[in-house]
């Protein structure tokens, strides 16, 4: 039997025990439509002073902002002080016309000098880089025009090489007389030596035979002879007791051609 407790009433009956419980009192309205809420203005007089303490004064008017201000005497003393620093302020800036003028005129010198030192470093920079350029072109000309002259000097030895050989085949075949100086030369070098005889070339051979040079040469005495040698084109071959004297001109002038392109090469 439970025990009860002092004071309860006997008709006492304990709920039962519930999770939750609710009850449905109206359904939401869908209507996205704003409604405001009418509030009602109860107008009335407002109270100066609150009735539980004495008016002493003082109290700022409802239309005026200023909440709280300096004593008068005060407030003037700020504002002529602010406006003789507005005042100081303002004869700093403001200049007399010369003062303005002169101004201008340095600004405009320092300007210039600024811009003219500029235009200066740049003309430089401009200059140096020109001239780099142009020494590496003359350098590039000069290269060029040495290694053209050279060839160009090699080709015009080897074309006067090659015109005075013309001019002295033409001649050895217009002038067959040409060959009694060649001898006579060539007879000179062979000192105490004995000529056995003259080689000479087909041509040459029909002008001796046909002329008979023997007389015109100054050291002819008849011990020996002209023979014809195909392989001579012009001038002659003496053979002595001490060797032979080659006074061939082709042979000759090939030799000269090569010293002297060997010496411009």
């Amino acid at each position: 039997m439970p025990h009860q407790v002092e004071g309860q009433s006997a008709s006492y009956k304990a709920s039962e025990y519930e999770d939750a419980s609710y009850e449905q009192l109206g359904q939401q309205s869908e209507s996205l439509e704003f409604t405001p809420l009418e509030v009602p203005i109860i107008r009335t007089t407002a109270e100066g002073t609150d009735p539980m303490f004495a008016d002493f004064g003082g109290q700022t008017p409802a239309n005026v902002k200023q909440r709280w201000h300096l004593p008068e005497h005060l407030s003037l003393h700020a504002k002529e002080i602010e406006e003789q620093r507005k005042k100081e302020e303002e004869a700093k800036i403001r200049l007399s016309p010369e003062e303005f003028e002169a101004l201008k005129a340095k600004e405009f010198e320092r300007g210039r000098q600024q811009g003219t030192q500029e235009a200066v470093e740049q003309g430089s920079e401009r200059l140096s880089h020109i001239e780099s350029r142009l020494e590496t072109v003359l350098k590039d000309i000069a290269v060029q025009v040495k290694e053209h002259g050279q060839e160009i000097e090699k080709q015009a030895v080897e074309l006067a090489l090659m015109i005075g050989k013309k001019l002295v085949d033409q001649a050895v075949e217009i002038n067959p007389e040409y060959l009694i100086p060649i001898i006579n030369e060539a007879l000179k070098l062979a000192g105490g030596a004995g000529v056995m005889k003259i080689r000479i070339s087909p041509q040459d051979m029909e002008f001796v035979e046909l002329v008979g040079i023997s007389k015109r040469i100054k050291d002819f005495d008849g011990s020996w002879s002209f023979e014809s040698d195909a392989t001579i084109k012009s001038g002659c071959v003496i053979e002595t007791s001490a060797g032979q004297i080659d006074y061939q001109l082709d042979l000759a002038w090939e030799r000269i051609r090569d010293n002297v392109v060997r010496i411009i090469k």
